[in-house]
């Protein structure tokens, strides 16, 4: 699954071979896409390096600004340069010294459309911790814009969040739902997992 993305194949070689220098060699694979682009952008800015191998990873307020805006999930992200708060223009700033993003007059564009939707799956993430529940995001269930950000979100949402977006997902799209499952099974209550094999059973036939 890791190899499947061309784009992540790519990220794989730069993070796992001998030259690199870096700690994020010397790790097992990542155990989903989303926790491989997590440790490529750890390797990317040496400053959260040592925070991924220690396990207390956190996105930083320059990932939280892309997070906020990849949250539009277009190709070109439109933004207001007179509002944006110092620290926006530092997050932008720092992200495109790092070679994630390319900055015109009030726009954005990622450099590939993977790390949108990795930015716009940290989105996801931070609607759904701030509401405590899915209600902000369930709209979204049936844009398939949103299927690749859905996918790595369940990579790394936390567990007392997963059952829940997947049923609500399954009753959506349960193709989605069944993808996502491929990745998070052994994290998933084994009540849901015999749920959604009888309702694509029962949606067979």
């Amino acid at each position: 699954l890791l190899a499947a993305n061309p784009f992540r194949l790519k990220i794989m070689c730069e993070l796992f071979a001998p030259d690199t220098g870096s700690t994020v060699e010397q790790k097992r694979l990542p155990e989903n896409p989303g926790r491989l682009i997590k440790d490529y952008l750890a390797a990317l800015d040496p400053q959260l390096e040592l925070s991924v191998a220690r396990g207390s990873y956190q996105p930083q307020g320059w990932q939280e600004t892309l997070a906020k805006f990849a949250g539009q999930n277009t190709p070109v992200i439109w933004l207001d340069e007179s509002i944006l708060s110092e620290e926006e223009r530092q997050g932008l700033h720092k992200a495109e010294a790092i070679g994630l993003i390319q900055r015109f007059p009030g726009q954005v564009i990622f450099i590939h459309q993977q790390f949108q939707e990795y930015f716009a799956a940290l989105w996801l993430k931070a609607e759904i911790e701030r509401s405590g529940d899915l209600t902000a995001i369930q709209k979204l269930f049936n844009q398939s814009a949103w299927d690749e950000p859905f996918y790595l979100l369940a990579g790394f949402l936390e567990e007392c969040y997963l059952d829940t977006l997947i049923l609500q997902m399954s009753k959506a799209d349960p193709f989605l739902a069944a993808r996502c499952i491929g990745i998070v099974s052994e994290q998933l209550a084994p009540d849901l997992l015999e749920w959604f094999a009888d309702y694509l059973q029962r949606g067979l036939h």
